[in-house]
C-alpha cells in the first residue's frame, strides 16, 4: 500500500491536491489506484495496514474540517472503499507528519501537530481513537515554540515513544524531542537532542534490549550541508559522556477536540498505468561522523579478567555497535603505570547497531602470583576510540 498526494496544478502542496492510495503486488504491478479529496488541497502523508485487511491513511485536509487545515484519518477496505473519514481540529491548523498505529485491541493511535490548542505555537498532538474514530483520549505536549511530531512507535511494555522537531527546547534552531509515554499518554521522561545548527528524527524504533534508534538528519557537525543522523538512546533516552542531550519540560495539556464525520468516496484514477522503471545503482562513499564529539558509540556492558594458571582471561560483551572497527587489549604491572599493546592484530567487530557480541582474548605472556592491570580499547571506523577499565587479575596455578 502506497499513500500520498496528486494534482492537477503542478504545486508540491498546492491547493487542488487529492489524497492518492494504490496497491501494488509483490512485482510492484499496480492492483488499484483511488483519489479522495475535496475542492480544496488534501495531503495523506502515512498509510498502516490493518488488521482487518483494510488501511488506515493519516494527513491534513484543507476541503473538510473546521479550520484552515485539520488532521485527517480515512479507514479504507481493502478494495480502497471507504469505510469512515473523520476530521480532527479547530479554527487553527491541525495536521498529521507522523504515522498512525493499530493498537492490539483495534484502537488506533493517531500523532500530529496542532497550534488550536497547547502551550505554544505548535505542540505535539496524539489521539487515541476507537474503531471507528471516535477519539478515547488527546493530549498534547510541547513548549511556547513550535514542536511538530514526526514518529510514533509502540513499545514493549504497552506504552509509545514520539519524537519530532522543537524550536522550544534544546541548542539548535530544530532539535529532536523524544517523548516516552505510558499507555495513557503520560510522560515518563523527555530528552532532546542536537548542536547549535538545525535538525530532527524522523523515525524511531525500539531495538531489542529496550534501547531507541533514531533516524533523521542535522547540520551542527558532518561533512557539510545537511547529513543524515542515526542516534541510539538507552531505555531512559540517555547517551553516555553526550554533550548534545537535554532533558526538556514539554508540558502535557488535554485537548477538547471533537471528530468531524466527512461523506467521502473513492475516485477510481482514470487510466492508471505501471511504467516499468530502469535505474542502476550508484556506489557512494560515506564516513560517518561522531556526533557526540571524542567518545565512540559502543555501548559495553561488561569487561572482566579471570586468573588461569600462567595466563589471563578477558571477556567482554557489547549491547550495540555503532560503526565498530575492532578492539585492543593494554596490559600493565601497576594500575596507573605505562599500558601496552599486546595483541598483535586489531581483535575485528562482530556487533551492529541493533546487536551486541561476546568476546575472548588470553594473555598467555603472563608470570603466575604477578598482578597484571589491562585496558580495553574500541575503535570506530573513523579512528576515534574509547578506552575501558581498568581490570586485574593474579596468575596461579588453579
Amino acid at each position: 500500500m502506497i499513500a500520498g498526494y496528486t494534482g492537477t496544478d503542478g504545486a508540491a502542496e498546492g491547493s487542488s491536491n487529492d489524497i492518492l492510495v494504490l496497491k501494488v503486488d509483490s512485482n510492484g504491478n499496480l492492483s488499484w489506484m483511488k483519489t479522495y479529496g475535496g475542492s480544496k488541497g488534501d495531503h495523506a502523508k502515512s498509510i498502516l495496514a490493518t488488521s482487518d485487511g483494510g488501511s488506515l491513511v493519516t494527513g491534513f485536509t484543507e476541503s473538510f474540517g473546521a479550520g484552515g487545515r485539520d488532521l485527517f484519518v480515512l479507514k479504507l477496505d481493502g478494495s480502497g472503499d471507504v469505510t469512515w473519514m473523520n476530521t480532527y481540529g479547530t479554527s487553527g491548523n491541525d495536521v498529521s507528519y507522523a504515522n498512525g498505529l493499530e493498537n492490539k485491541d483495534g484502537s488506533y493511535m493517531v500523532a500530529g501537530a496542532t497550534n488550536s490548542f497547547g502551550a505554544g505555537d505548535f505542540d505535539f498532538w496524539l489521539l487515541k481513537l476507537d474503531s471507528t474514530g471516535n477519539i478515547l483520549w488527546q493530549k498534547t505536549y510541547g513548549g511556547i515554540k513550535r514542536d511538530v511530531a514526526t514518529a510514533l512507535q509502540q513499545t514493549t511494555d504497552g506504552g509509545y515513544i514520539l519524537t519530532g522537531q522543537t524550536a522550544s527546547f534544546g541548542k539548535g534552531v530544530y532539535d529532536t524531542l523524544l517523548l516516552k509515554l505510558d499507555n495513557d499518554g503520560t510522560i515518563i521522561w523527555q530528552k532532546n537532542y542536537g548542536g547549535p545548527g538545525d535538525g530532527h528524527a524522523f523515525a524511531v524504533q525500539e531495538s531489542n534490549n529496550g534501547d531507541f534508534i533514531l533516524v533523521g538528519y542535522e547540520n551542527s557537525s558532518g561533512d557539510g550541508g545537511y547529513d543524515y543522523a542515526v542516534m541510539k538512546v538507552d531505555s531512559e533516552g540517555n547517551i553516555p559522556d553526550c554533550s548534545i542531550v537535554g532533558t526538556s519540560n514539554a508540558i502535557l495539556l488535554s485537548s477538547t477536540v471533537q471528530p468531524i464525520s466527512v461523506a467521502i468516496s473513492a475516485v477510481s484514477f482514470p487510466n492508471p498505468a505501471t511504467t516499468l522503471t530502469h535505474f542502476s545503482p550508484v556506489n557512494t562513499s560515506v564516513s560517518a561522523t561522531n556526533f557526540c564529539g571524542g567518545e565512540t558509540l559502543i555501548s559495553l556492558s561488561s569487561f572482566t579478567s579471570t586468573p588461569s594458571n600462567k595466563a589471563v582471561i578477558l571477556e567482554w560483551s557489547t549491547e550495540s555497535e555503532f560503526d565498530n572497527a575492532g578492539f585492543n587489549i593494554y596490559r600493565s604491572a601497576s594500575e596507573n603505570g605505562e599500558y601496552t599493546k599486546i595483541n598483535n592484530a586489531l581483535i575485528p567487530a562482530q556487533g551492529s547497531l541493533t546487536q551486541g557480541s561476546a568476546y575472548t582474548f588470553t594473555d598467555e605472556n603472563v608470570k603466575n602470583r604477578k598482578s597484571y592491570y589491562y585496558k580495553l580499547e574500541d575503535i570506530d571506523l573513523n579512528g576515534v576510540s574509547t578506552m575501558h577499565g581498568p581490570v586485574n587479575a593474579t596468575p596461579r596455578l588453579i
